[in-house]
C-alpha cells in the first residue's frame, strides 16, 4: 500500500475539515478537504484516495498545497488566459471602428425601410 503522507498543519483537527467542508460550496474542494480529513485521522493514503474518488498521486499533491497554504490552496487555480494580440491603443481603435459601422448600418436600414412601401391589408385586398 502507500507510504502515510504527512501533515504538516496541525491547526485544523480533521472534524474541524469536515464541518468546514459541510459549509463549502464548490464540491472539488469538498472532496478534496474530506480526503485531507481523512488523512488527518491517520487513513492510508490508497484507501483515503480511493474514498474521495482520485488517485493517490492526486491526494499527495493536493495534500502538500494544504501544507504550504491551508485550505485556500485547495481551491482550483484559474489560468490568466492567452495575451491579447492587440495593443491598448489598436483595442480602442477596433472598438471604434465597430461602432461606427453599427451606427452605420443600423442608419442605413432605417433609411431603406423608410424608402420601401409598407405592404398592408388593403394593398393586398386591392391586388386581388
Amino acid at each position: 500500500m502507500g507510504r502515510a503522507i504527512a501533515i504538516t498543519r496541525t491547526d485544523i483537527s480533521a472534524r474541524e475539515l469536515r464541518f468546514i467542508a459541510k459549509r463549502t460550496r464548490d464540491c472539488r474542494v469538498v472532496r478534496r478537504i474530506l480526503a485531507i480529513a481523512l488523512v488527518v485521522e491517520g487513513v492510508d493514503r490508497a484507501t483515503s484516495a480511493r474514498s474521495s474518488g482520485m488517485d493517490r498521486q492526486t491526494l499527495r499533491d493536493w495534500v502538500h498545497r494544504y501544507n504550504c497554504g491551508g485550505i485556500a490552496e485547495l481551491s482550483d487555480r484559474r489560468g490568466k488566459g492567452a495575451k491579447p494580440r492587440l495593443s491598448p491603443t489598436q483595442q480602442a481603435r477596433f472598438v471604434a471602428w465597430v461602432e461606427a459601422k453599427a451606427i452605420n448600418r443600423s442608419v442605413l436600414a432605417s433609411a431603406r425601410a423608410c424608402e420601401q412601401p409598407s405592404i398592408n391589408h388593403q394593398s393586398l385586398k386591392s391586388l386581388s
